[in-house]
């Protein structure tokens, strides 16, 4: 997909993506190995969001690539925001401190439920 259709989420899960001197290298020698995980806007179809794989996507753009491989998904918000912070505490790729914000969003601004239910959504114990 042309890199120039595709957007960076609406909520970020980290404060700060960190370095990305060691990706930026990875995917200059091998690619990019695993796709975005990406959805329509909903405003324009022919835009897509950030669903997964924010820091690999901001690593593509400084490296001026014009494609990157995605695979499409359909969630709404609540779905969207759920998978992007499952995958990103799949990796043990966001802090404690990105993690209770995310929480705190999850349930505050977005108002998609209880911390329990989170809990159970995304396997940790309440």
């Amino acid at each position: 997909m042309q890199i120039s259709q595709i957007r960076p989420p609406k909520f970020q899960m980290r404060e700060d993506i960190g370095d990305l001197s060691e990706l930026k290298k990875s995917i200059g020698e091998h690619g990019i190995l695993e796709p975005l995980l990406v959805r329509h806007l909903p405003a324009d179809e022919s835009k897509y969001e950030i669903v997964a794989g924010h820091r690999r996507y901001v690593a593509a753009v400084e490296l001026g690539l014009l494609e990157v491989p995605v695979t499409v998904i359909y969630a709404d918000d609540g779905k969207a925001f759920e998978i992007s912070l499952v995958e990103n505490m799949q990796r043990q790729s966001i802090g404690v401190i990105d993690e209770a914000r995310a929480f705190s969003a999850y349930i505050t601004e977005y108002g998609y439920g209880s911390m329990t239910e989170l809990a159970k959504k995304i396997g940790k114990t309440p």
